[in-house]
């Protein structure tokens, strides 16, 4: 994780948003490969076939490719962080007046897999 030395002051950064969205590109990839994927799979599917095996091919491997897809053409934030608060699909999670801290961790791997890092919040959220 890099951060620049040069912080700039809250009031400067008091109007901008952090946003955290879906990667694009890992969804079209994924819906280019279970499309391919359906295709080769229903081609090789004779047409004298139970509706069962079509069925089982079309929602297994169809609707992800659908799904992907669909994620791939949303333009909707997933974690955003603004002057009110933190939000978590356009819910709030909590505002900065309960907010207590906040970290990144790396979760553990094992061998030479690709780093993941999870974001934790520490929050006070009273029950009125």
């Amino acid at each position: 994780m890099y951060i620049t030395p040069l912080m700039p002051t809250m009031e400067q950064e008091s109007n901008k948003e952090f946003i955290a969205k879906e990667s694009k590109v890992i969804n079209i990839i994924f819906g280019v490969f279970f499309l391919v994927l359906f295709l080769a799979a229903y081609s090789n599917v004779s047409f004298n076939s139970s509706a069962k095996n079509i069925a089982a091919i079309v929602g297994s491997i169809a609707v992800p490719a659908i799904l992907f897809w669909a994620n791939a053409a949303k333009k909707k934030p997933v974690f955003v962080i603004n002057q009110n608060g933190l939000f978590y699909h356009k819910h709030l999670i909590t505002n900065w007046d309960n907010f207590n801290s906040a970290y990144i961790d790396a979760l553990p791997t094992r061998g030479h897999a690709p780093d993941q890092f999870v974001l934790i919040i520490y929050y006070c959220k009273l029950f009125f």
